[in-house]
């Protein structure tokens, strides 16, 4: 792929040279880093697909809570997963790519997403820290710099959904 991507010649109009100024740029990393920036382009389409699963849930749960502090919370937590697919998505158009993240593993019962949500949250860390070293050595600090500020929300979204699980244990929730 490296090869047709760098045989491509493009030639600048008077009408085409606006768009065209950011894609050159896209163009020339993904023939510089091709394989780096499929990977990250994989990653954060994955993440995508991690947030939009993770806002569903929060909704619902939200939905099915008493009004409480931790109902808030968990209502805050949808509405922040989508603002981060949206951005996620954004950065990704950005970069080059469309994004293709479908939700999944949404859950029937409010156990199960806790459950559900604290895995995520466990996997989100994980693809975070992934799209992190990807990005530093893509050398996009822009993307590292997204990440790095998801990765600590998703430290205080974990330390919510834990009170939340131990108030539906106890069916307070």
């Amino acid at each position: 792929m490296k090869n047709i991507i760098s045989c491509i010649k493009i030639e600048r109009t008077k009408w085409f040279a606006p768009l065209l100024a950011k894609s050159l740029i896209k163009i020339h990393i993904m023939v510089e880093n091709g394989e780096l920036m499929a990977d990250l382009f994989y990653l954060l389409n994955k993440a995508i697909e991690k947030e939009l699963s993770a806002s569903i849930r929060y909704m619902w749960q939200s939905l099915a809570m008493e009004k409480s502090d931790v109902r808030n919370a968990i209502k805050e937590n949808a509405v922040e997963k989508l603002r981060q697919a949206i951005i996620i998505g954004e950065h990704l158009f950005s970069l080059g790519d469309v994004p293709t993240g479908i939700p999944k593993d949404i859950g029937r019962s409010m156990k199960e997403m806790i459950v559900l949500d604290l895995k995520a949250e466990n996997e989100l860390t994980k693809a975070y820290q992934e799209i992190i070293e990807a990005a530093s050595k893509n050398g996009d600090a822009a993307t590292r710099s997204l990440f790095e500020g998801f990765l600590h929300r998703s430290e205080e979204r974990r330390r919510v959904l834990m009170c939340a699980g131990e108030r539906a244990a106890r069916r307070i929730v």
